[in-house]
């Protein structure tokens, strides 16, 4: 076929010179496609091709794209199996039509036919629709009863609307022809389905109507706010495809508050996704449709930290406010913490509640034991306690008193040094020194140190009570027990001679916070060891307070 204009001519022998040369070879593995030619050429048939000494078929068997050759199945393997013999053709070769050369068949028919449009004038109608939309208006010829009519004087044209500058008078013959050669490019109407391969709308904007059903196969983006008006909505018919909005997201007029929602109206899961560090996830959601639900996330993706759904908000991990959390009527809808408190018990099971989140655990180790007192330093020491434990992490035991003559004791030191990793751990306090003697008339009396912290036993005065005996320290709490004191008839000078202790030291103190807990735990509520027996002329020590274990519980 010929065409318009200088274009490159399939191959002719008219134009070849000289012997055709064998320009290149290629080694065919079975699965390569394309090769690279030396040569650059604007056809299939301005090279001819062998595999293995087979003639192939241009365009059939392979295709060239400038220096690339394509074929459709890959030569096999070989060694120089695929031999490419260049025609001596040239590229850029032109060549000119001779004037008169062109007929009429060889015309598109949007060229040689010239479509003709014809109305009857009533004296009123100024606007006729035209069978096609001619480029401008001077792109059609226009004669009313034979009168050639001119543009834009006596009419303009706006797609496919011819519009006259007056009404073409009473049965008037409006004839328009549309001429073949346009004077700018023009679009003609697709047909139904056709795809059109990423179209660009021109700027500033597209003004028009996107029909019922259209859809986008691909991302639909948009540089500013996509929106939309009367209640339409952006759906997707299937709950698997993800709905992705980077910017505003505008779902109609903002007049109403309780309007700017994106709605959910689909059964099954739907997530909310927010996809961008270090900002705030706040989005307000519309009451979700019976059995669909939001699942809400961490910018970096991953496990769902949250499911609202009809019923409620359920969240995985803890909820955080820098204000009151509040329901209706100004009660808190949160499950408040519960605690359990245990008082003894020793290898003993804690059992975490269902649904429950973190423990806090606090516990404290029992207050030290003194020794009883004598005459003859023969007064018995106190026995040794137990620290208090939560599975692997222990709060230790108050240290005992000592035991000295003449009012020289010194108190036992203070519970340190439990072992595990606690989130807190406070040293107990240390007992209190043996007091100083003191005489009346023929009586010296020795009073025992008090025990330490709160709970911790007060000695008692031998003037008052006689050989007093050690007061033990408050149940459960980790105070250490008073000494035992001594009242002798033994002369002032003399007093050296009277064996009392200190005060017992008072227990360490552990915290302890478990995020996910386990189902059960081991624990042990310390107890502390038995006053030391009475010795000549005393009375016996005392034992400390016990420990204690609360657990407190989050939802």
């Amino acid at each position: 076929m010929s065409t318009i204009g200088n274009q490159a001519l399939p191959f002719d022998p008219s134009r070849s010179s000289g012997k055709p040369r064998d320009a290149q070879r290629f080694n065919g593995d079975g699965a390569t496609l394309t090769f690279t030619l030396s040569l650059a050429v604007d056809s299939a048939v301005d090279i001819d091709v062998y595999v293995d000494n087979i003639s192939q078929e241009p365009l059939t068997a392979y295709d060239v794209n400038g220096a690339s050759i394509t074929f459709t199945e890959a030569p096999p393997v070989g060694t120089n199996n695929v031999r490419v013999i260049y025609r001596n053709y040239q590229t850029g070769i032109s060549t000119s039509v001779a004037d008169g050369s062109i007929s009429y068949q060889k015309l598109a028919n949007n060229i040689r036919l010239f479509t003709t449009d014809n109305f009857t004038g009533d004296n009123t109608t100024v606007a006729f629709a035209l069978t096609t939309a001619p480029a401008d208006a001077n792109t059609v010829f226009v004669s009313v009863d034979g009168i050639v009519q001119r543009a834009p004087i006596h009419y303009t044209t706006s797609g496919t609307t011819i519009t006259f500058t007056s009404a073409p008078p009473t049965s008037s013959n409006v004839h328009v022809r549309h001429l073949g050669f346009r004077t700018t490019s023009t679009v003609t109407a697709l047909s139904a389905n056709t795809t059109i391969t990423q179209p660009v709308l021109a700027s500033p904007s597209f003004t028009g109507t996107v029909q019922t059903g259209a859809a986008f196969t691909g991302n639909l983006s948009a540089t500013g706010t996509l929106s939309t008006t009367g209640g339409a909505a952006i759906a997707e018919a299937a709950a698997s495809q993800a709905k992705s909005v980077l910017g505003s997201f505008n779902s109609g007029a903002a007049a109403a508050a309780s309007a700017e929602m994106l709605t959910f109206a689909q059964a099954g899961t739907q997530k909310i996704s927010h996809f961008w560090a270090n900002n705030t996830l706040a989005y307000q959601l519309q009451t979700l449709a019976a059995g669909a639900k939001i699942q809400l996330m961490p910018d970096t993706g991953g496990t769902v930290v949250a499911n609202v759904s009809s019923t409620g908000l359920a969240v995985t991990g803890l909820i955080s406010a820098t204000t009151t959390v509040a329901g209706s009527g100004g009660a808190s809808t949160l499950s408040v913490p519960t605690r359990q408190v245990f008082l003894s018990g020793t290898a003993a099971t804690y059992t975490t509640p269902a649904n429950c989140r973190r423990i806090v655990v606090r516990m404290k180790g029992p207050g030290g034991s003194t020794h009883g007192s004598s005459t003859s330093a023969d007064g018995g020491a106190a026995g040794a306690g137990t620290a208090t434990s939560f599975n692997s992490i222990t709060a230790a035991v108050g240290g005992n008193s000592g035991q000295s003559a003449g009012g020289k004791a010194s108190g036992g030191s203070g519970g340190t040094g439990g072992t595990g990793t606690a989130s807190l751990r406070i040293a107990g306090a240390m007992g209190h020194a043996q007091t100083t003697p003191y005489a009346t008339g023929t009586n010296v009396y020795l009073l025992g140190g008090n025990g330490a912290g709160t709970g911790g036993g007060y000695s008692k005065d031998p003037s008052a009570y006689g050989n007093a005996s050690g007061s033990a320290g408050v149940a459960n709490s980790g105070g250490g027990a008073s000494g035992a004191g001594l009242t002798t008839s033994l002369a002032f000078a003399s007093a050296s001679g009277g064996w009392t202790s200190g005060g017992g030291g008072e227990g360490e103190y552990a915290e302890i916070t478990i995020s996910s807990p386990a189902a059960t735990y081991t624990y042990t509520v310390g107890t502390a060891g038995a006053g030391g027996t009475a010795g000549t002329n005393g009375v016996a020590g005392a034992a400390g307070g016990s420990g204690f274990i609360y657990v407190d519980e989050y939802y």
